[in-house]
């Protein structure tokens, strides 16, 4: 017997899309799955936007208004994937609706935002998590179960980076992305997040409470003459990023086994995650480190 899990995406911009393909492909790697989901309705204020989604993926409804998922019964996941400045607002207003969520990061503008939402989903009861999706590859599990079984001795330090070209193309239109106000911390939450969450994934099965030291980030200025977005509000402040990303730490000590993954036609360097064993007293490290 299969049960189905009704669901929902609310915004659906690249990463609603990438979630929605997900959900749309997820027996055909788990077809033992005895829980299902099922594409109940999605929720975009850009007009013709849902409805084109509910043509291709077979959505059963569609609304520019996302506090009509949030009272729909038939929906009990929903897929939080509108701009940041929205996250708080909707995440908590799904929690209290009793919806499971799976909300994309940063999960509003400020730490504070971050804990409403996830106040909200411990006292409702319900489900929550983050889009930290970098945790699922084959590579960063395979050394997760390594570090925890031992092979690699006692691991303090571990080294995570993080090369992606987003938002590089000199050409690109400005969004709410590199608006302060409405994308919040921008590269460091977007991108930077991950390694630090990968840091602390890494770890957690040897240390009780991975910290993080310290994390850098380098942004530059958006140069004149760079295309607005026709889709919104012009963008008035904050940087763009071409950004090479380093968290964790580095370690005097000789790398231990380090493993290589690279996504099926990724345009982006490969991804590599070393564990490494620190046996220098005074290791000196630069980026985010976990210890």
């Amino acid at each position: 017997m299969v049960d189905t899990l009704g669901v929902a995406v609310v915004g659906f911009g690249w990463m609603g899309r990438v979630h929605t393909q997900a959900y749309a492909r997820v027996r055909h790697h788990f077809p033992q799955l005895p829980l299902v989901p099922e594409l109940v309705t999605v929720a975009e204020e850009v007009p013709g936007r849902a409805e084109e989604a509910a043509a291709q993926f077979g959505f059963a409804s569609t609304t520019r208004d996302w506090r009509e998922v949030a009272a729909d019964p038939r929906v009990r996941a929903v897929s939080i994937t509108a701009p940041n400045f929205l996250h708080r607002e909707i995440g908590v207003a799904m929690a209290e609706a009793g919806k499971h969520i799976w909300i994309e990061k940063p999960v509003g503008l400020t730490a504070e935002d971050a804990r409403a939402v996830a106040d909200a989903v411990a006292e409702a009861g319900v489900r929550g998590t983050v889009g930290f999706n970098y945790r699922n590859a084959p590579a960063v599990e395979a050394a997760r179960e390594l570090i925890a079984s031992g092979e690699l001795g006692t691991v303090t330090h571990v080294r995570v980076r993080l090369f992606s070209d987003y938002a590089a193309h000199p050409e690109g239109a400005l969004t709410w992305r590199y608006e302060r106000e409405r994308g919040g911390s921008g590269v460091l939450g977007d991108l930077a997040s991950h390694g630090a969450d990968l840091a602390r994934f890494l770890l957690g099965t040897s240390r009780p409470s991975p910290r993080t030291r310290r994390s850098s980030c380098r942004s530059e200025p958006v140069p004149p003459g760079r295309r607005r977005d026709t889709a919104g509000p012009p963008a008035v402040t904050s940087a763009r990023s071409r950004t090479r990303t380093t968290s964790a730490a580095c370690c005097a000590s000789p790398p231990g086994r380090a493993v290589s993954w690279r996504p099926a036609g990724s345009r982006s360097a490969s991804r590599t995650t070393t564990a490494s064993r620190c046996t220098a007293p005074r290791a000196r490290c630069s980026g985010t480190s976990a210890v």
